[in-house]
């Protein structure tokens, strides 16, 4: 079913948004624009991005914006190069 949907070479950005370091710096740093570039370049169709809740959401449940905007800023990259 993947096959059908574009779905056929994807890599996995592990380590960036899940089971790491949380700094700001890191996440703001580690997977950037090149990246997305490099990795459309290799022939992949799409990336997969591992996020742990804690990124996007508080001990108490509210939203943390700033994970929800650099998830936004994934997919904007991805579109731009043409990735899934």
């Amino acid at each position: 079913m993947l096959i059908s949907m574009g779905f056929k070479k994807g890599i996995n950005l592990g380590g960036w948004m899940s089971q790491c370091d949380y700094s700001k710096d890191r996440l703001d740093n580690f997977i950037t624009e090149p990246d997305f570039k490099t990795i459309a370049s290799w022939g992949f169709d799409h990336v997969r991005i591992p996020i742990d809740y804690n990124i996007i959401q508080n001990s108490d449940g509210s939203a943390i914006e700033e994970g929800y905007s650099r998830i936004d800023r994934a997919i904007e990259l991805s579109r731009k190069y043409g990735l899934k």
